[in-house]
């Protein structure tokens, strides 16, 4: 399965990361949310 896992491209939206800055109000600090991507549901992968 880990042969299978490498290779698949990482995801063009959250470059692997699996998960995604999102723009908030500043109320925070100043600092974005984190956020699970979407596009590739925080798998990291396209």
């Amino acid at each position: 399965m880990g042969k299978h896992e490498k290779e698949r491209p990482d995801c063009p939206v959250c470059g692997g990361e699996g998960e995604v800055p999102v723009s908030g109000d500043g109320s925070a600090g100043g600092k974005p949310d984190i956020v699970s991507c979407t596009v590739c549901g925080g798998s990291g992968k396209s």
